[in-house]
Protein backbone atom coordinates (compact mmCIF):
# COMPACT_ATOMS: atom_id res chain seq x y z
CA UNK A 1 0.00 0.00 0.00
CA UNK A 2 0.78 3.78 -0.16
CA UNK A 3 3.36 4.90 2.65
CA UNK A 4 2.84 7.72 3.70
CA UNK A 5 5.18 9.31 6.63
CA UNK A 6 4.46 11.69 9.03
CA UNK A 7 7.00 14.47 10.97
CA UNK A 8 5.95 15.68 14.10
CA UNK A 9 7.73 18.67 15.98
CA UNK A 10 6.87 18.76 19.34
CA UNK A 11 6.93 21.68 22.29
CA UNK A 12 10.34 22.20 24.04
CA UNK A 13 8.75 20.88 27.41
CA UNK A 14 7.38 17.53 25.52
CA UNK A 15 10.91 17.75 23.72
CA UNK A 16 12.90 17.78 26.65
CA UNK A 17 10.97 15.06 28.85
CA UNK A 18 11.26 12.72 26.04
CA UNK A 19 15.13 13.22 25.88
CA UNK A 20 14.93 11.90 29.50
CA UNK A 21 13.44 8.72 28.16
CA UNK A 22 15.39 5.71 27.60
CA UNK A 23 15.34 4.37 24.37
CA UNK A 24 12.92 1.67 25.19
CA UNK A 25 10.34 3.38 26.64
CA UNK A 26 10.31 6.16 23.97
CA UNK A 27 9.79 3.59 21.29
CA UNK A 28 7.08 1.92 23.95
CA UNK A 29 5.69 5.85 23.87
CA UNK A 30 5.85 5.94 19.84
CA UNK A 31 3.91 2.78 19.49
CA UNK A 32 0.94 2.86 22.02
CA UNK A 33 0.40 6.36 20.99
CA UNK A 34 0.23 5.28 16.62
CA UNK A 35 -2.23 2.85 17.77
CA UNK A 36 -5.06 4.97 18.60
CA UNK A 37 -4.02 7.68 16.08
CA UNK A 38 -4.20 5.06 12.76
CA UNK A 39 -7.66 4.21 13.91
CA UNK A 40 -9.81 7.18 12.12
CA UNK A 41 -7.94 5.77 9.16
CA UNK A 42 -8.28 2.35 9.49
CA UNK A 43 -12.03 2.96 9.58
CA UNK A 44 -12.30 5.30 6.67
CA UNK A 45 -10.18 3.05 4.85
CA UNK A 46 -12.91 0.02 5.74
CA UNK A 47 -15.60 2.37 4.66
CA UNK A 48 -14.44 3.23 1.27
CA UNK A 49 -13.11 -0.56 0.28
CA UNK A 50 -14.83 -2.22 -2.60
CA UNK A 51 -17.25 -4.88 -1.28
CA UNK A 52 -18.62 -7.65 -3.38
CA UNK A 53 -17.97 -10.43 -0.48
CA UNK A 54 -16.93 -8.23 2.26
CA UNK A 55 -13.08 -9.92 2.54
CA UNK A 56 -11.43 -7.04 1.46
CA UNK A 57 -13.27 -4.82 3.85
CA UNK A 58 -12.57 -7.55 6.97
CA UNK A 59 -8.87 -7.91 5.84
CA UNK A 60 -7.77 -4.08 6.26
CA UNK A 61 -5.62 -4.05 9.76
CA UNK A 62 -3.06 -2.20 11.53
CA UNK A 63 -0.43 -3.83 11.71
CA UNK A 64 3.38 -3.06 13.57
CA UNK A 65 6.29 -2.75 11.11
CA UNK A 66 9.21 -5.40 11.08
CA UNK A 67 11.01 -5.05 14.40
CA UNK A 68 14.31 -3.03 13.51
CA UNK A 69 16.55 -1.00 15.52
CA UNK A 70 16.25 2.13 13.85
CA UNK A 71 12.15 2.23 13.11
CA UNK A 72 9.33 1.76 14.41
CA UNK A 73 5.78 1.94 13.60
CA UNK A 74 2.44 0.51 12.33
CA UNK A 75 1.13 0.45 9.11
CA UNK A 76 -2.59 -0.29 7.72
CA UNK A 77 -2.59 -2.99 5.64
CA UNK A 78 -4.49 -5.63 3.18
CA UNK A 79 -2.36 -7.91 2.60
CA UNK A 80 0.88 -9.86 4.19
CA UNK A 81 3.97 -8.55 5.99
CA UNK A 82 5.98 -9.10 2.73
CA UNK A 83 3.57 -8.05 -0.32
CA UNK A 84 0.14 -6.36 -0.78
CA UNK A 85 -0.59 -9.14 -3.67
CA UNK A 86 -1.00 -12.29 -0.86
CA UNK A 87 -3.50 -13.76 1.59
CA UNK A 88 -7.19 -14.21 1.08
CA UNK A 89 -7.56 -10.62 0.35
CA UNK A 90 -5.13 -10.71 -2.14
CA UNK A 91 -6.86 -8.73 -5.17
CA UNK A 92 -6.66 -5.46 -2.90
CA UNK A 93 -3.52 -4.13 -4.41
CA UNK A 94 -5.08 -4.99 -7.46
CA UNK A 95 -7.88 -2.81 -6.37
CA UNK A 96 -5.44 0.01 -5.12
CA UNK A 97 -2.91 0.63 -7.94
CA UNK A 98 -4.89 -0.82 -10.59
CA UNK A 99 -4.04 -3.24 -13.29
CA UNK A 100 -3.74 -4.28 -16.77
CA UNK A 101 -6.38 -6.39 -18.44
CA UNK A 102 -5.45 -9.28 -20.90
CA UNK A 103 -2.46 -11.67 -21.97
CA UNK A 104 1.31 -9.98 -21.24
CA UNK A 105 2.09 -11.56 -24.18
CA UNK A 106 -0.25 -8.57 -25.71
CA UNK A 107 2.60 -6.07 -24.52
CA UNK A 108 1.31 -2.22 -24.46
CA UNK A 109 -1.53 -3.34 -26.00
CA UNK A 110 -3.78 -4.13 -23.14
CA UNK A 111 -6.67 -1.81 -21.15
CA UNK A 112 -5.42 0.12 -18.11
CA UNK A 113 -7.92 -0.25 -15.38
CA UNK A 114 -7.31 2.96 -12.92
CA UNK A 115 -6.78 1.60 -9.10
CA UNK A 116 -9.65 3.18 -6.94
CA UNK A 117 -6.76 4.59 -4.32
CA UNK A 118 -9.39 3.71 -1.44
CA UNK A 119 -6.25 3.41 1.28
CA UNK A 120 -4.69 6.46 -0.15
CA UNK A 121 -7.99 8.30 0.12
CA UNK A 122 -8.32 7.06 3.67
CA UNK A 123 -5.32 8.10 4.84
CA UNK A 124 -5.47 11.86 3.18
CA UNK A 125 -8.76 12.66 4.38
CA UNK A 126 -8.19 11.77 7.77
CA UNK A 127 -4.77 13.02 8.20
CA UNK A 128 -5.34 15.74 10.33
CA UNK A 129 -7.52 13.92 12.76
CA UNK A 130 -4.67 11.05 13.30
CA UNK A 131 -1.85 13.50 13.58
CA UNK A 132 -4.16 15.63 16.38
CA UNK A 133 -4.70 12.08 18.12
CA UNK A 134 -1.35 11.07 18.14
CA UNK A 135 0.23 14.48 19.35
CA UNK A 136 -2.55 14.47 22.11
CA UNK A 137 -1.86 10.22 22.79
CA UNK A 138 1.95 11.32 22.17
CA UNK A 139 1.79 13.78 25.57
CA UNK A 140 -0.28 12.44 27.51
CA UNK A 141 2.22 8.88 27.29
CA UNK A 142 5.17 11.08 27.85
CA UNK A 143 3.57 12.79 31.16
CA UNK A 144 2.51 9.11 32.52
CA UNK A 145 6.12 8.06 32.45
CA UNK A 146 8.23 11.01 33.35
CA UNK A 147 5.45 12.01 36.85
Amino acid sequence: MPKITYIITGDEAINRKLAKLTSKQAKSVFRKSARPALKPVLAEARSQAPTKTGTLRRSIKIKALKRSRSAIGLRITTGTDTSDFQGRAFYGGFQEYGWKVGSRNLGDNRTQVKGLHFMRNAARKKQAEAIRIYKSELVKNIMALTR
